[in-house]
């Protein structure tokens, strides 16, 4: 069996695997470490509420970029 394979049957067999605060459907075992990471690096901005996981703060940026884009066109 391949490393990913067993990387992922760890990943799934955590039993905090769907409560973890950065969980989504469908997020693959290499994300999901490098969102247990990050957190575990943050822990501070976690327990002060300020906490945002790496992918949402992804979708942030890319809402803002294309309102950016959206208003550029409307000024042109």
């Amino acid at each position: 069996m391949n490393r990913e394979s067993d990387d992922e049957k760890n990943i799934y067999g955590d039993p905090f695997y769907y409560d973890a605060p950065f969980y989504r459907h469908g997020m693959p075992a290499e994300e999901y470490r490098r969102e247990r990471e990050y957190l575990n690096e943050n822990i501070d901005i976690f327990i002060d509420g300020s906490y945002v996981p790496l992918w949402k703060q992804e979708k942030m940026r890319q809402r803002r970029k294309a309102m950016k884009g959206s208003m550029y066109e409307r000024n042109r």
